[in-house]
């Protein structure tokens, strides 16, 4: 609620500053001021915040501000490009064998071993039923 107070304190003194007879280059002076008005205004509400308590801002709110700290940690959550690759390429595997098998199951459901097989239970086991 104090960081909406601070916005909202900072966009009522640019639209009273601000006219219709300004030039476009005050314009964006003006602009660029207030934002970085706003912007040294929040980042003393959060330091203050996390000084204040126990919890840390998100990382996700820090680095929206500016603040793009990661952890070495956190850099190993990534899986590799490579090895998703190839994870792709298992699961198309898959799934491509599995429309085969349905397929063949179909064409030789009438043979006399596919009978006892039960065709019927074959392709829900293809489909994961």
């Amino acid at each position: 609620s104090r960081m909406r107070t601070i916005v909202d304190d900072e966009v009522f003194s640019y639209l009273q500053e601000s006219s219709a007879e300004m030039i476009p280059q005050q314009e964006e002076r003006l602009r660029r001021k207030t934002a970085n008005r706003m912007e040294e205004k929040i980042k003393e509400l959060v330091k203050s915040e996390e000084r204040a308590s126990i919890v840390k801002f998100s990382d996700s709110y820090r680095s929206s501000i500016g603040h793009n700290y990661v952890a070495p940690s956190d850099l190993n959550n990534f899986i590799n490009e490579s090895f998703r690759d190839a994870a792709w390429g298992l699961s198309g595997l898959m799934c491509v064998t599995t429309v085969s098998l349905m397929i063949w199951t179909i064409r030789h459901r009438n043979n006399r071993v596919m009978k006892a097989f039960q065709p019927f239970l074959l392709l829900q086991s293809c489909v994961g039923l």
